[in-house]
C-alpha cells in the first residue's frame, strides 16, 4: 500500500525576538536521541522515488511585491529542494508539524537553528532543521532589503506541516 504525504512550508519573519527562545532541542541533540528503531536512517525506505509527493510552500507575509517578498521565495525555494531530497525514497511515519527558527544576516550565513515546536518525530524534526543547514549559506540580500530591513539580521521561521494521506 502506498502511503503519501502532503506537506506544506510556511515562512514567516519573527518579530521583536532579539534572542533565540530558550530550552529548545537543536539538531545535534535530536541527532544524539535518535533511537535504535532506526539505526541512524532518515525514516524508513518505501521503496518509491521522488519522496514528498505534494509540498506548498509560501511566505507568511503578504510581501509578493517587495525584494523581501522575492527573496524570501527564494530562500523557501532552496530550503524545499534540500527537504525533497532529505525525503528521497523515504516516508515520513505520522502527520504533524515543525517549527524551527533561525537567525539570517545579510551575506547570507544562518546562526542558531533551533526547534520551536515539534510535534512529529525527532527524526522529522532533525530532517526540517537539516534541510535549512543544507541550503545555507543563502544569497547575500540585495540593496533593497536593506532598505526595508534596517537591523543587520532577521529571525526567520519556518513551520514544517506534514499530513499523511
Amino acid at each position: 500500500m502506498k502511503t503519501a504525504i502532503i506537506a506544506a512550508l510556511l515562512l514567516t519573519s519573527v518579530t521583536g525576538c532579539q534572542t533565540p527562545p530558550q530550552n529548545i532541542k537543536t539538531s545535534d541533540d535530536l541527532a544524539s536521541t535518535r533511537s535504535a528503531e532506526h539505526n541512524g536512517s532518515l525514516g524508513e525506505t518505501t521503496g518509491l522515488t521522488g519522496g514528498v509527493n505534494s509540498v506548498n510552500m509560501k511566505s507568511g507575509q503578504d510581501v509578493k511585491n517587495t525584494a523581501v517578498g522575492a527573496y524570501d521565495a527564494q530562500v523557501v525555494a532552496e530550503v524545499r529542494g534540500a527537504w525533497d531530497q532529505l525525503w528521497t525514497n523515504r516516508s515520513p511515519n505520522m502527520s504533524g508539524k515543525v517549527v524551527v527558527q533561525f537567525r539570517l544576516y545579510p551575506d547570507g550565513h544562518i546562526q542558531n537553528p533551533m526547534i520551536n515546536q515539534n510535534e512529529a518525530t525527532d527524526l522529522m524534526a532533525a530532517i526540517c532543521v537539516q534541510a535549512i543547514n543544507n541550503s545555507a549559506p543563502y544569497a547575500k540580500w540585495p540593496p533593497e532589503i536593506r532598505l526595508e530591513i534596517p537591523d543587520d539580521y532577521r529571525d526567520i521561521q519556518f513551520t514544517f506541516f506534514y499530513s499523511l494521506q
